[in-house]
Formats: C-alpha cells, structure tokens, sequence
C-alpha cells in the first residue's frame, strides 16, 4: 500500500467515513473523510460536484421521461435546470407542462411553467426557462 492509501486509511480509521453532514468533538460541519465544510471549496472542487450533480439529475430524468432525449439542446437543458433544482420528483408534479413540453406544444409549456408557485419562487430562472421551452433557443 503506498502513502496516499496509507494516510487515507488512517484518516478514514480517525474521521470516520460520513456521506452525510456530521458535527465533529469541536462542532464543526463535517463530511466525507474529516471533510471541514468551513473551509472554502476550490474551484476544481467545485466543478467536480457540480458534474455529479450533472450526471445524476440527466441521468434520473431520462429515467423517469426518455422522452426528453427528442427536445432540442436548449429545451432539454431548461428541463435539466428544473430538474436540479426541484429534484425529478417534485418535477414529475408539473404534469401539463410536461405534457406540453412532450406533445411540442411550445406555448403551453411556457405558461404553464409560469403559472406555477414555483415560478413565484424563483422568478427570473422560471422566466428564463419558460422563454428556452418557448423558443427553443439559448437564453
């Protein structure tokens, strides 16, 4: 065993191993291997959570609407959007808009999106989204 796999061994033996948040002896928000959530993240660190992130929402959405893989880049992408930020659960709750969005009934798409409490929430990203559904260009 070399001593990357060494120390992490170690470390794993001393942390703990945790994928959900923890407090430490000293409270401090913890995760993974003795992972200090004070400290900031760095940008690769970022961009490497964010491709998870990526890759499990598109992944769960195919899932659940195969569908979508027929919309355009810019419509699947809005879809996407949503998706990461409700969840695929609570998006399987807008049934006419996805209904819409799978019939190509562009406009509908859009309103119904924007009839929704959580374009109240969310303001401009619903806007965006609506107008992406809507032309099926980037916004």
């Amino acid at each position: 065993m070399g001593f990357y796999e060494q120390v992490k061994s170690q470390l794993e033996r001393d942390e703990g191993r945790s994928v959900t948040l923890y407090y430490d002896s000293l409270n401090i928000p913890t995760i993974g291997i003795g992972r200090n959530l004070k400290r900031p993240l760095s940008e690769d660190e970022i961009d490497y959570l964010f491709k998870n992130d990526y890759l499990v929402h598109l992944k769960e959405m195919l899932d659940v609407f195969p569908w979508v893989d027929q919309l355009n880049e810019p419509r699947k992408a809005a879809l996407l959007n949503m998706a990461f930020n409700l969840g695929v659960p609570k998006l399987k709750g807008f049934v006419n808009m996805l209904l819409a969005l799978k019939m190509g009934q562009w406009q509908k798409a859009h309103d119904h999106t924007l009839n929704s409490i959580w374009a109240s929430q969310v303001h401009g990203r619903a806007v965006r989204i609506a107008k992406q559904f809507l032309t099926g260009e980037w916004i």
